[in-house]
């Protein structure tokens, strides 16, 4: 059962909470988050916020008390990847310590991915968190100014002014944590990073890692295929890149023995000779016994017509460092269109956002 949140009268203000969405975050966990370590080897670290959401009129109150690091989660510098346990697991850390409350949004913390680029931080947002009024807390442990709150508005994360620290016996955290005297120790965090969170995130580094050979043996056989139909066409109709000229001569020819007739004719009505005509007649009574079957010839030449008017239905573009799907959206359409990426990812058959440099990808006219 989720248990009511009341407002508290006395708070901490962090800038100016007066939002759609204001957020009251509990003083254990706020220290609990910025206490996270991050080791040499790793590029950030992920989790969910737990408490409750609250709707007042057109106010949505949301209350912060417990934090939950997600150990089988991995941060990259061009993506953040929640393998195929992440949920089950966190279902049961909250059904063990944290009976009653919901997940209200995410955090991340690091200093390689930062807030001056979203693209990353909106597409985990749109992968793992359904609910329009779940928020995301970024920290950058280099640069504390870039803290902020962020909610989820029009298909993208935008910052809210602030947020107020409040105070009250955080016994979930606090057991969670195993902390009796109100300090947070994150020396146990970092024990628990050097024993088995290791394991869990480099799973999911090489859950990742699949997903890129996946994605690249995917294209490779799309284009094996494609030279192959291509290869095994010209192989069956030779003619087809010399059959144009012998397919047009025929025609050629008989438009030239219509003009032979005419002129023949014209000829034969003026009374001039007829010595050449007798030989244009000769020529043209043979010509199109020989060359009959070439009338057939434009039947065969179709399906040539008609290959070139799909593959002008999509460009290609190389993967590069540091690429994002939204980002190769605002490079060719303007705009970073949650739709257009959607799109992208179809028509190259992904099933995540992850993109491996050096590929190359279709992008839709």
């Amino acid at each position: 059962m989720k248990e009511a949140f009341v407002i508290p009268q006395s708070t901490r203000k962090i800038g100016v909470n007066d939002g759609t969405h204001r957020i009251f975050i509990e003083d254990c966990v706020y220290n609990y988050l910025h206490d996270i370590r991050i080791a040499s080897d790793e590029e950030g670290r992920v989790g969910v916020l737990l408490g409750c959401i609250q709707k007042e009129d057109d106010i949505i109150n949301i209350a912060v008390r417990a934090a939950l690091l997600i150990e089988n989660a991995a941060v990259y510098t061009d993506g953040i990847a929640f393998t195929s346990e992440t949920w089950s697991v966190v279902k049961g850390q909250i059904a063990m310590n944290f009976a009653g409350m919901e997940v209200v949004g995410w955090f991340l913390t690091s200093s390689v991915i930062r807030n001056d680029n979203l693209d990353i931080m909106v597409q985990n947002h749109v992968n793992n968190f359904e609910d329009p009024d779940q928020i995301f807390y970024y920290m950058n442990p280099k640069d504390p100014v870039a803290e902020r709150f962020y909610e989820y508005r029009n298909e993208w994360l935008k910052p809210l002014n602030g947020y107020d620290i409040y105070y009250e016996r955080n016994s979930f955290m606090k057991n969670y944590l195993g902390i009796s005297d109100g300090k947070v120790r994150p020396v146990k965090t970092e024990k628990k990073d050097k024993k088995g969170a290791s394991g869990d995130r480099a799973a999911a580094k090489r859950h990742l890692t699949i997903v890129y050979v996946l994605s690249v043996l995917l294209l490779t056989t799309v284009l094996v295929i494609g030279v192959s139909v291509i290869n095994k066409y010209d192989s069956e109709n030779p003619t087809t890149s010399g059959g144009e000229s012998s397919a047009t001569d025929p025609t050629n020819v008989i438009a030239d023995n219509s003009t032979t007739d005419g002129s023949k004719e014209t000829t034969m009505d003026s009374g001039e000779t007829t010595g050449n005509d007798e030989t244009d007649e000769d020529s043209t009574t043979e010509e199109p016994t020989t060359e009959e079957p070439a009338t057939e010839e434009p039947t065969t030449e179709e399906p040539t017509t008609e290959e070139p008017a799909t593959e002008v239905e999509y460009r290609t573009y190389t993967i590069k460092s540091g690429d994002t799907l939204y980002g190769i959206c605002q490079t060719f359409f303007g705009t970073q269109d949650h739709a257009k990426v959607q799109e992208i990812m179809a028509l190259n058959g992904l099933t995540d956002s992850s993109l491996l440099p050096g590929t190359t990808i279709k992008i839709p006219n």
